[in-house]
């Protein structure tokens, strides 16, 4: 599912140069590595494999690993966090970003339906 995920997240309809996509690998064993490696091959410059040699610490340290390396490259103005199984619609990302012209709004979420398994749209 990771590749079917990256390739969407790269195909929607948000400025190319203003995206990119961190993939966190927690120490995973199946071919989620080899997937990313060349989904950054694909998308250079776009995707990024971030490699947990030592996983098991739960989705918590997952998640503060990749916003640890995300924070310290300072390109980013916000950051979305989603699981491999969800596919996001074409628009989604500007209609989520939109909020944030209001300097009150501080997160931005949506309706996320999962994706079934490999035959799923």
């Amino acid at each position: 599912m990771i590749g079917r995920t990256i390739d969407r997240l790269t195909a929607l309809h948000y400025p190319h140069d203003r995206l990119r996509v961190y993939v966190v690998d927690d120490a995973s064993t199946d071919a989620t590595p080899d997937v990313a490696r060349a989904k950054c091959a694909e998308y250079p410059g776009r995707v990024f494999h971030l490699r947990r040699e030592t996983g098991g610490g739960g989705k918590a340290h997952a998640i503060n690993h990749g916003l640890r390396t995300i924070a310290a490259d300072a390109w980013h103005d916000a950051v979305l966090i989603i699981d491999a199984d969800v596919l996001l619609t074409g628009d989604a990302l500007w209609h989520m970003a939109g909020h944030f012209a209001d300097a009150e709004i501080g997160a931005v979420t949506a309706y996320i339906k999962e994706a079934a398994g490999p035959g799923t749209t």
